[in-house]
């Protein structure tokens, strides 16, 4: 004997269940559903950009910034401004092939031990001026202020400025001894 959902609903009345509208229950529509997705995925991606924003700012807080100003003082010359993350410089030098530099880190290899020395007492010393050449047309100056190495040229027709930080000086020549040690 078959039964159907009008005699179901029937029975259950008499049983004194309360009457249930004929309508279907709400069933959120796949649009609805769509757009949260959507919208969760978006607040994931923000998210995620965020963080990644801000450990890039850490890493280039910690690590420093290498500052480069090239400016032509002529008519028309141009004016070149970079601020690079310094840690692109070990990054990068790993990234060259060995074949590539091998017999410049073989020549370089005595001067290695002197190099890392300096650089290491350089980080001690106090804010200096090493260098300064001053003539009527043009200067030069290179020093020590805080923990960056400062280089400025200037003359009648160009000026440049560089900075970096002292600790590259060591992480460099660490690297190029690695490299020559592999020939």
């Amino acid at each position: 004997m078959a039964t159907n959902a009008e005699s179901i609903r029937n029975v259950a009345i008499f049983a004194g269940a309360p009457p249930r509208s004929e309508a279907l229950p709400a069933v959120p529509c796949a649009r609805t559903r769509s757009h949260a997705q959507l919208a969760l995925f978006w607040k994931t991606t923000a998210l995620v950009v965020a963080s990644l924003a801000a450990i890039g700012a850490m890493v280039v807080a910690t690590t420093g910034i290498i500052w480069v100003s090239v400016e032509e003082r002529q008519p028309g010359g141009t004016h070149l401004r970079l601020a690079l993350p310094a840690i692109l410089i070990p990054l990068g030098l790993r990234l060259v092939p060995g074949d590539v530099w091998r017999e410049q880190a073989g020549q370089a290899q005595p001067w290695m031990p002197v190099v890392k020395a300096a650089a290491d007492e350089l980080k001690k010393c106090p804010d200096a001026t090493f260098v300064e050449v001053r003539s009527r047309h043009e200067l030069v100056n290179i020093a020590k202020r805080g923990g960056e190495m400062v280089v400025d040229f200037d003359d009648a027709s160009d000026s440049v400025h560089l900075s970096f930080p002292i600790y590259l000086l060591g992480s460099v020549a660490h690297q190029i001894e690695a490299a020559g040690e592999r020939r």
